[in-house]
């Protein structure tokens, strides 16, 4: 009859394989601002631990939060920054240039001058007491 190893009692003795992976003290950020920046998931796993690589798998269990919110809470601090520049800039051009990025991107408006090739430039001029853009 062939024995039968027994099964050790401590839990933590290494029965083979790859030992589990424990986050490093700055994973998590790095992690944020590359699910931020909409990096692939296969892409952050293969350049965590060290360098060594985690699967994605693993990637997922450890770092849920940071993958689900990283992209939301970057775009918020943007836009949030953006709405502040537009509210509470003193320089006007900075200020303007904020408003027109914001109509551009948020409202669908364009400067037709922009297409033309030509430098844009909001012009704003009043015609019997309202103001007209040009």
């Amino acid at each position: 009859m062939v024995p039968v190893p027994e099964e050790p009692e401590d839990s933590s003795v290494n029965l083979g394989g790859r030992p589990s992976y424990k986050p490093l003290e700055g994973e998590r950020r790095a992690v944020w601002i590359a699910a931020a920046c909409g990096i692939p998931h296969m892409e952050i796993a293969k350049h965590m631990d060290n360098g060594e690589g985690i699967s994605e798998h693993t990637l997922r269990k450890h770092f849920r939060q940071e993958l689900n919110h990283g992209m939301w809470e970057a775009n918020m601090k943007a836009a949030g920054s953006l709405l502040t520049t537009i509210e509470t800039c003193k320089d006007l051009k900075v200020k303007q240039r904020a408003t027109e990025f914001w109509l551009e991107r948020r409202m669908g408006w364009h400067n037709a001058n922009q297409e033309q090739g030509e430098p844009g430039r909001l012009v704003i001029t009043v015609e019997g007491g309202l103001p007209k853009i040009t």
